[in-house]
């Protein structure tokens, strides 16, 4: 994404810990209310990527472990608002754990999140697999 144009909205680093979920979550929720910013899907499907995005960094990424964190950027620009979240793991390959419209009565109560998280945005990926970029769609 390039820089110009771009309105930063939210900054922070959190460590993994399972209990600062929701405050974050919030915290995000409450930056995009208070910019007054409109997106094209609702408060529930918002807190849902959110919810799925950060609890991939700091369980598949950091291994809840609270000395490494998840930093959070979050910026308006022309049409969509992008979400950055970046941990501090090894990274991964989103297409190794792709589940299409063919195999989703596969789904099973774990492992599906980014199936999740494409339901309501596009989520692009760092090369490395460390870093998400969710693209949500802004109201006109």
């Amino acid at each position: 994404m390039s820089e110009s144009g771009k309105i930063e909205i939210f900054k922070a680093t959190y460590p993994s810990k399972r209990e600062i979920r929701k405050d974050i979550i919030n915290a995000l929720v409450n930056a995009i209310s208070q910019n007054n910013i409109k997106i094209k899907i609702n408060e529930n499907e918002l807190y849902l990527i959110i919810d799925e995005a950060l609890t991939n960094a700091m369980e598949h990424g950091n291994k809840w472990d609270p000395a490494k964190s998840v930093s959070l950027r979050m910026v308006k620009n022309g049409k969509h608002l992008h979400l950055e979240i970046k941990d501090q793991g090894p990274g991964f390959k989103p297409e190794s754990n792709a589940i299409d419209a063919n195999n989703i009565k596969n789904l099973k109560p774990r492992g599906r999140g980014i199936y999740i998280i494409k339901q309501f945005c596009s989520p692009r990926w760092s090369d490395n697999g460390n870093t998400v970029d969710l693209q949500i769609e802004l109201v006109n």
